[in-house]
C-alpha cells in the first residue's frame, strides 16, 4: 500500500533502466517511420512479435471502411486470421527487422519490468524528461531493484527540474 507521501527521484544516467527507456523511445520512433513508409492511416505504437494494436482504436474506428473494421478486434488488435491481416503483419515485421528492431518494448513495459509500476491499485507516477535527464514523482514505495536505478531528490529539486524543462521547451 502507498503511504501517500510523494517521493521524487532522478534516474541515474548510466543505469540499465535508463538504457531500456532510451531503447523504448527508439522503438516508438521506428514504429512511426514504418507507419509512414507503409502508408498506414493508423498508428501502430504497440507492436510485439505476436500483435499489432491500433492507437486510440475507438476514436479512429468511425473513419474506417467496413474492410478495415473487419481487420481488427474490438480491442484494436490486428486479426492475423485474414489474408490482409497476415500481409500487414508480415510487412511490419519485415520493416522492423530491416531497421534492426527485434526487441520491441514500450516505456510502460520498461517501467513495469523495473518495478516502477504496480498493477494491484491506482498510483501516481509522473515523469519528466530533458535530453538525458529523467525525473520521477510517485506515491509508491519503490522496490530495492528499482531504487538501484534512481537517486532520491527533494521536492524542490524536482520542481526546479520541472521549471528548467519547461523553460527549455519554450526556447525550442
Amino acid at each position: 500500500m502507498s503511504d501517500w507521501k510523494m517521493k521524487f527521484y532522478k534516474v541515474k544516467v548510466d543505469s540499465p533502466y535508463n538504457e531500456r527507456l532510451k531503447h523504448a523511445a527508439r522503438c516508438g520512433e521506428i514504429i512511426l517511420k514504418v507507419n509512414e513508409e507503409l502508408g498506414e492511416e493508423f498508428d501502430f505504437p504497440k507492436v510485439s512479435d505476436v500483435y499489432l494494436f491500433v492507437d486510440d482504436y475507438f476514436r479512429v474506428m468511425d473513419d474506417m471502411t467496413d474492410v478495415q473494421r473487419k481487420l481488427f478486434t474490438k480491442e484494436g488488435k490486428l486479426k492475423k486470421s485474414t489474408k490482409l491481416g497476415k500481409v500487414i503483419f508480415a510487412s511490419y515485421q519485415d520493416k522492423l527487422k530491416a531497421r534492426g528492431l527485434t526487441d520491441f518494448t514500450t516505456e510502460k513495459r520498461v517501467n513495469f519490468a523495473f518495478g516502477f509500476y504496480k498493477t494491484s491499485r491506482e498510483q501516481l507516477f509522473h515523469t519528466l524528461r530533458n535530453q538525458d535527464e529523467r525525473y520521477i514523482k510517485t506515491d509508491v514505495s519503490l522496490s530495492k531493484d528499482a531504487l538501484q536505478n534512481v537517486v532520491e531528490i527533494t521536492e524542490v529539486d524536482f520542481l526546479q527540474a520541472q521549471l528548467e524543462i519547461a523553460k527549455s521547451r519554450e526556447v525550442d
